[in-house]
């Protein structure tokens, strides 16, 4: 038996797509440009925000706006609790309950550090530990933080069975001696767990 499970959210756990669309076209009319506008916008931004090497105000600025007040009001509007529980894997996070009676159950998930008070800080009665790329300044797939993952937490990486949805994070984590299965849905996991005798 494994010392930990270390778990992916988005796309495993939590399905998140349809909720950032819908916050990308929200941001993209208060910045007067089209959602493939915005999308773009974004995209070469989010990694500062997912290591934590730029705030919400800085990319505020970016977009050319100085108040946060009306993209605050939309991620309110969005990302509340219902919406939240409407999108989780509810199965996948009933067989978490029943790893944590017999072994730690920890999350790993690359993430925007805005999105905390939304999306992160909701999963963390669901496990004994979880970090988060802006947490750590590093994200996925870069070796380095599972290093530090293993090392905030006093682990070897045979003591550990990682589960994400992106092979280059798999394979990065293989890499280091990490057991990793690539998820693609709940009974395709059932599948791997039972080979390895889960």
């Amino acid at each position: 038996m494994p010392k930990v499970f270390l778990f992916d959210i988005g796309n495993v756990l939590w399905q998140y797509q349809e909720s950032l669309d819908r916050l990308y076209t929200s941001w993209a009319l208060i910045c007067n440009l089209t959602t493939d506008e915005f999308r773009q916008k974004y995209k070469s931004y989010y990694k500062y925000l997912e290591t934590n090497e730029k705030s919400f105000s800085d990319f505020i600025n970016f977009l050319g706006h100085s108040d946060t007040s009306p993209f605050i009001s939309a991620l309110e509007l969005i990302y509340t609790p219902d919406n939240f529980t409407q999108n989780l894997n509810q199965p996948l996070l009933n067989l978490i309950t029943n790893l944590r009676s017999i072994t730690k159950v920890g999350y790993l998930s690359n993430a925007e550090n805005f999105f905390y008070p939304y999306v992160q800080q909701q999963f963390n009665p669901y496990f004994d530990f979880g970090y988060s790329s802006w947490q750590l300044g590093l994200d996925k797939p870069d070796p380095a933080i599972y290093l530090k993952t293993l090392e905030l937490q006093h682990l070897k990486p045979d003591d550990v069975i990682f589960i994400d949805d992106t092979q280059k994070n798999i394979d990065s984590a293989k890499a280091l001696g990490i057991k990793s299965i690539l998820f693609q849905n709940n009974q395709q996991l059932l599948s791997e767990l039972y080979k390895i005798q889960i």
